[in-house]
């Protein structure tokens, strides 16, 4: 049985091998992209953009070298598995000193902490409680927040999964994908949009660029 460190070792080193041929950041982001479409092409409606996307970029690999890319999906979500509150990707995205390519994002507030009467309160009334950041990032602070209510509205009888909605915003497409990826791993339904709340406060349909989690669509 692997350890969280063993997972983020093998994947670690089988992005620096794939690196040498074809640059640390390229791959990262076609890991994250074509992950991300793989995922996408699991939904109900396809989307034929996403599939030209996937397609294009699977066709730069050699098959070895896709079959890594897919390995490193599959170590990624045994990590998440295992431990569904860590920010996994975010971790090795930092390790791999991805972060810090002169981009200046935005401060984020704290997040309000909301008491666990209040979420069990809206879970009777409104029959579902949604998680939500406007700043999302990677999902360093959804997948904790996730993790908790899931832990609370089990051990008081629910379903987490069909009473618990999850929404992210992100500008950065890449960190927006890599919250998708995560909250896809952990059987979480809801979507991230890669952008800005609505002003008006409603939940995403399909407008503008969001993905929605296999959870989400069945």
């Amino acid at each position: 049985m692997y350890k969280d460190e063993d997972y983020k070792g093998k994947v670690v080193e089988l992005i620096l091998e794939l690196a040498n041929r074809y640059g640390l950041r390229v791959v990262w982001n076609n890991f994250i992209a074509i992950s991300a479409c793989l995922v996408s092409s699991m939904g109900k409606e396809s989307n034929l953009s996403r599939n030209e996307r996937l397609s294009k970029l699977q066709k730069r690999y050699t098959l070895p070298d896709m079959k890594s890319l897919l390995l490193i999906g599959y170590y990624s979500a045994m990590a998440l598995k295992d431990n569904p509150s860590k920010d996994f990707l975010g971790d090795i995205f930092c390790h791999l000193k991805l972060n810090n390519y002169g981009i200046e994002y935005p401060i984020r507030l704290e997040l309000p902490k909301i008491s666990d009467s209040k979420i069990l309160q809206e879970v009777r009334e409104k029959g579902y409680y949604i998680i939500e950041d406007p700043l999302c990032g990677t999902g360093d602070r959804l997948l904790p927040m996730v993790y908790e209510v899931k832990k609370l509205l089990e051990k008081n009888g629910y379903n987490a999964h069909r009473y618990i909605t999850v929404v992210g915003y992100e500008n950065d497409e890449i960190k927006a994908l890599m919250c998708y990826l995560q909250l896809t791993a952990i059987g979480a339904s809801g979507y991230i949009k890669i952008g800005t709340p609505d002003p008006s406060g409603t939940l995403a349909d399909d407008r503008g660029d969001c993905w929605f989690t296999p959870m989400y669509l069945f």
